[in-house]
């Protein structure tokens, strides 16, 4: 999954999640603060990091031991 729906993944921009998302984090219903701008920025960089957690990265450097035999 990526924002824009880049190489094939599926967009995150439009999609009924990051509008449940944004709604969550304004105080009321009909509040404008936080722009919708701020919020798909917020979630556009979390996404981008996504890989790395639950040890992503870890596993993508993560080299086996060779074995002497």
């Amino acid at each position: 999954m990526t924002f824009g729906g880049t190489k094939s993944k599926i967009a995150f921009k439009g999609h009924l999640l990051l509008n449940c998302i944004t709604a969550s984090v304004r105080k009321k219903q009909d509040d404008s603060e936080p722009s919708e701008a701020v919020v798909e920025n917020f979630v556009k960089k979390w996404l981008l990091g996504s890989g790395d957690r639950n040890g992503g990265r870890a596993k993508r450097n993560h080299k086996p031991a060779e074995t002497k035999e």
